[in-house]
Parts: structure tokens; C-alpha cells; sequence
């Protein structure tokens, strides 16, 4: 979850995969594309990232940055 506070205005980030979902949506990117760059399955990509039923490994996380030119780290 990303949060906005209000004296601030910075970003609390509570969790990786939210700002990774925030990443690929501000360029317009989507998990099908996700996979075929990083050769995440999609069905993994889609249980770890829009329905959080586990959290990113390492590994994979190394692949999702390299494909989005980021260096996201989990928290």
C-alpha cells in the first residue's frame, strides 16, 4: 500500500509489490509483458503481485528490476 501523508506529502511505502503494480501502470505496462521479459510465469506474477497470496523471492524480484530498470528492494 502507498500512502500520502498530508504535512509531507511523501510516500510511506508499506509494501514492494504495490510500488512494482505503481511502477508498471505508470508506463503503461502489464503482467503479460512482465512475464515474457522476465520468464515469470504469469500465474505467479498475478498470485504475488495483484493477489498478494505470497511475498516476491529474491530471484524474481532481481528479474522484475532488471526488466523495469529498477532497483526496488523489499522492505
Amino acid at each position: 500500500m502507498v500512502k500520502f501523508t498530508k504535512m509531507a506529502k511523501e510516500k510511506v511505502i508499506d509494501d514492494v509489490r504495490d510500488v512494482i503494480m505503481e511502477k508498471m501502470n505508470s508506463e503503461g505496462r502489464v503482467l503479460t509483458w512482465l512475464s515474457n521479459t522476465t520468464e515469470i510465469s504469469y500465474d505467479t506474477l498475478n498470485s504475488c503481485l495483484k493477489r498478494k497470496l505470497f511475498s516476491l523471492s529474491q530471484e524474481n524480484l532481481e528479474k522484475i528490476n532488471k526488466a523495469l530498470g529498477t532497483s526496488f528492494q523489499q522492505g
